[in-house]
């Protein structure tokens, strides 16, 4: 029987590319410094769990359907491994499962 993992995807810092810095200072503005960092950390945190979630998580049957990601294959594998070096948790846990190498990464198609 299959099974369907759903994880919502929160954005961090790194996922936001050349925004991240107007949307920070606006959501600190908004916020305040104090709770808008408090919320950063509780994103972190939220991806440190998935993290540690796939970690222990059989994946050699998983297929991954990244919602956003228009495109599979080579390309979209690149297109993960630039988000990982800008440091986006959410493509760092998509590089480190074993069946992105082997096929197992679908888009919205």
């Amino acid at each position: 029987m299959k099974k369907l993992l759903y994880v919502s995807i929160i954005h961090t810092e790194a996922d936001l590319g050349s925004v991240a810095p107007t949307i920070n200072k606006r959501s600190s503005q908004i916020c305040g410094k104090e709770r808008w960092n408090k919320h950063r950390k509780a994103v972190s945190g939220f991806w440190d769990s998935i993290a540690n979630y796939f970690e222990l998580l059989d994946t050699s049957n998983l297929k991954i359907y990244q919602d956003g990601l228009m495109i599979d294959g080579k390309i979209g594998k690149k297109i993960i491994e630039e988000g990982v070096s800008k440091g986006s948790k959410n493509y760092k846990i998509l590089l480190c499962v074993p069946c992105l190498t082997e096929g197992g990464l679908g888009n919205e198609d």
